[in-house]
């Protein structure tokens, strides 16, 4: 069909780029497209987010094709964008490992559809929201954001970057 000739293009193009092989430059698009596709994304937008993320970040082609199924379906279902998703897996991969990133974008996403007791107990303590109805109205890094910012309130505008982060991996 035209849409597997598509993919079997655009993965051609993807694997010669980015130091991946075709079958995994497809496979990731076809998990992407599966994820995103019925929300208007087509095939070469796809890519050239992917693309995007690559050049942004440092994460080779190959480990973001091979990661990016772990994440795609539960952030589209949760309502975030792709130019969302590949803009934070470009700006995460600039600081931690592709397994890392991955396996950090599952447990914050995670975090919002399902937040714990002591998640719960932190957010109304500082005011905040914690919930998917934020995560969709700031986007992931509005809604961190708007963590570190009441953290930072709270401890006094001397708070280090330090301090704000034990404050919220003690909850």
């Amino acid at each position: 069909t035209a849409l597997a000739m598509q993919f079997v293009e655009r993965g051609t193009k993807a694997a010669k780029a980015g130091i991946s092989t075709v079958d995994e430059a497809v496979i990731a698009g076809i998990r992407v497209w599966e994820a995103y596709g019925k929300k208007g994304y087509d095939v070469t937008r796809i890519y050239d987010l992917m693309f995007h993320a690559v050049d942004e970040g440092i994460i080779l082609f190959k480990d973001l094709a091979t990661n990016v199924g772990r994440v795609a379906d539960s952030f589209s279902n949760a309502g975030i964008p792709l130019e969302e998703l590949t803009a934070e897996i470009a700006i995460m991969s600039r600081h931690v490992t592709a397994p890392q990133v991955f396996t950090a974008l599952e447990n914050s996403l995670r975090s919002f559809l399902k937040p714990g007791k002591q998640a719960k107990d932190l957010a109304a303590e500082l005011g905040i929201s914690w919930s998917i109805a934020t995560l969709r109205s700031n986007g992931l890094a509005g809604a961190i954001g708007e963590l570190f910012e009441a953290t930072k309130k709270q401890l006094g505008p001397a708070a280090t970057s330090n301090q704000i982060m034990d404050k919220t991996m003690e909850n």
